[in-house]
């Protein structure tokens, strides 16, 4: 049962009752995970697409129907990804290729639909759990698979030069799988773990750090180093230094990822792009000279269309390269314009604020350390977006979605505590006025 308290006065002397919907229970524990898994995997592969609308469209008419009799609110971030949706609508009056437009119309439309149904499942369900469960063992899917099929044994050798794709057929996506996969995984490492359950998420961190640089993603990679600079900075700051243990454990960590890193730069082929990518930058040349070339392209785009944009899915369109951006920043100020820019990213904006919000109100260790976990994954998914467009990625959307509505539940439940302690304060006062006033007419002074 979870405890919150006022930091001002740490009382952890209220737990919440928690009061679950069957209806949402249900969908929570045996559908919702099965749409998650179906999302990032069975939707992937060729033909299968339509199993994952058919599951999400049982999980979102469940809990809209929930919804409606319940009349629960939505929350900032859902309305605000709605808005851009209806904003990016615009782009059909001046897109190039409309049947491209619409197709990615539609896609962002549902995308605002699982993130309207995970996080109000996630809100109210209470926890995540099963949530991040989900896209771990999605992420460990992703590869054993490359495992099994011999992709990854192939990847250390340097001079082969191969990159894992695996089921999803993209080496970045490859990469950014087991990037998430480390962000679900490291929600539990909090919890009152024995030896052995520690033991396992060492091994399972071990494996997706195995499979970003079987991917040979540089932006994995970096990406997986800045989250768990982040992840101590956030979540252990205040404790690292105050005891050897916790000296011990940053120096061992601090070891670790040297020793990675070495390894990466010394023996296999992302350890190559990356001492090569310097080069590549002042060249102009490879992926990274194509990036760039796309990145100017999109600010010119952007300052000829600075209000409404060129369209969702126009980039190539608009600029005859037959390609996309690759940078969600491009990406969205190109496609829905400054406008849309603003909209799109006050989703960040408001969720960060309320991860701020809910630090400064509560001391109870593990909502802190969630906190914090959270704070650490979104700058990761900020950086990446400088190299990735996900607007329109699920696996980016269901984290953030289960995120929004757990933190959401929080905040309510602090709001509570809040309130009745108002409620309490003006009722001692009112008794303590009440029996002065008696003392006054026991007295004669009335």
């Amino acid at each position: 049962m979870t405890n919150f308290s006022n930091r001002k006065k740490k009382t952890n002397n209220y737990k919440p009752i928690i009061r679950r919907s069957g209806t949402v229970e249900d969908i929570s524990k045996y559908i919702l995970p099965i749409f998650i898994f179906s999302s990032l995997i069975i939707s992937k592969q060729p033909g299968l697409n339509r199993i994952t609308i058919a599951i999400g469209f049982l999980v979102s008419m469940g809990y809209t129907l929930y919804h409606i009799a319940t009349r629960k609110t939505i929350q900032t971030e859902v309305l605000i990804y709605l808005v851009w949706v209806v904003w990016a609508s615009l782009g059909a009056f001046v897109c190039l290729e409309s049947g491209y437009f619409w197709e990615k119309y539609f896609t962002v439309t549902m995308i605002f639909i699982m993130i309207f149904t995970i996080a109000g499942i996630s809100f109210a369900n209470k926890d995540i759990k099963l949530n991040m469960i989900s896209i771990i063992i999605s992420s460990i899917f992703i590869f054993l698979h490359s495992y099994f099929t011999e992709e990854i044994s192939g990847v250390f050798d340097v001079s082969a030069r191969i990159r894992a794709g695996g089921l999803l057929g993209n080496s970045n996506t490859f990469g950014i799988s087991m990037v998430y996969g480390t962000f679900a995984i490291m929600y539990f490492w909090k919890e009152n773990l024995t030896v052995a359950k520690k033991w396992f998420i060492y091994s399972i961190v071990i494996i997706f750090i195995i499979g970003i640089i079987a991917s040979g993603s540089r932006k994995s990679f970096i990406g997986e180093l800045l989250f768990f600079i982040f992840w101590i900075g956030f979540c252990y700051r205040r404790i690292m230094f105050r005891s050897v243990i916790g000296l011990i454990g940053i120096s061992i960590i601090i070891v670790g990822f040297y020793v990675m890193v070495e390894y990466t730069i010394s023996n296999t082929y992302l350890g190559e792009r990356i001492t090569d990518a310097p080069e590549a930058i002042n060249e102009r040349e490879g992926g990274i000279g194509h990036r760039l070339r796309f990145y100017e392209m999109g600010l010119g785009l952007i300052s000829e269309n600075p209000i409404i944009g060129v369209g969702l899915n126009q980039f190539r369109f608009a600029t005859g390269t037959s390609n996309y951006s690759h940078s969600d920043y491009i990406a969205v100020a190109v496609s829905t314009g400054l406008v849309g820019f603003a909209i799109y990213y006050s989703f960040y904006l408001i969720l960060w604020m309320r991860l701020q919000w809910i630090i400064r109100r509560t001391s109870n260790q593990v909502i802190l350390y969630r906190v914090g976990l959270a704070k650490a994954s979104i700058l990761v998914i900020l950086f990446l977006a400088i190299g990735v467009v996900s607007y329109y990625s699920k696996i980016v959307w269901i984290y953030l979605a289960s995120i929004a509505g757990y933190t959401w539940f929080i905040e309510t439940e602090i709001q509570k505590v809040i309130k009745n302690k108002k409620r309490d304060s003006v009722r001692a006062r009112r008794i303590k006025i009440r029996k002065m006033r008696e003392s006054k007419v026991i007295n004669g002074q009335y």
